[in-house]
């Protein structure tokens, strides 16, 4: 009978070991894949935000007669790039709880709030052939400076939630 006792109580550690290893190499990998999502998501944000100052950069250069720019179409696949941006990082606004911190989210939805309403106001202003260059050019300068205000916090929110 001893023996028996002895096998099962073998038996039992055993199991009870297989299981707890399990439970851990389960809870490590939803740990690894949920970080993994995070990064991800601050990685397209991250280049989403750049795709739309790379478009404010390189119009604002357009525009100004002194400085050198890009061909024309460049510009246009510049402008494509800064549609799906500007599209995707809306996404992340209105689902980025799912797997960004909801500090990141507030962030992003300011700056893209301000960007928004910077556009609002360029399309309502009374821009014509005489004035377009000069405003145009104004209104890119404020794109570029709304991104570098609010660009910093973002990255130290997304810094905080990857370490955690």
């Amino acid at each position: 009978m001893t023996e028996f006792a002895h096998d099962a109580v073998s038996l039992l550690l055993t199991l009870g070991a297989a299981f707890t290893g399990s439970f851990l190499a389960v809870r490590q990998y939803r740990v690894e894949k949920r970080w993994d999502a995070k990064h991800s998501a601050y990685q397209e944000i991250l280049t989403d935000v750049n795709a739309i100052h790379r478009w404010a950069d390189e119009n604002y250069a357009a525009h100004v007669p002194c400085l050198p720019s890009v061909s024309r179409d460049h510009l246009t696949e510049l402008s494509r790039q800064f549609e799906m941006a500007r599209d995707r990082l809306w996404q992340h606004v209105n689902t980025g709880e799912l797997t960004i911190c909801s500090d990141s989210v507030t962030l992003l939805r300011e700056l893209m709030q301000e960007f928004e309403d910077e556009r609002f106001n360029f399309e309502q202003e009374g821009v014509d052939d005489s004035n377009f260059t000069q405003e145009f050019s104004a209104h890119c300068e404020k794109i570029r400076s709304v991104i570098g205000n609010r660009l910093p916090s973002l990255i130290r929110s997304a810094k905080k939630d990857l370490k955690t």
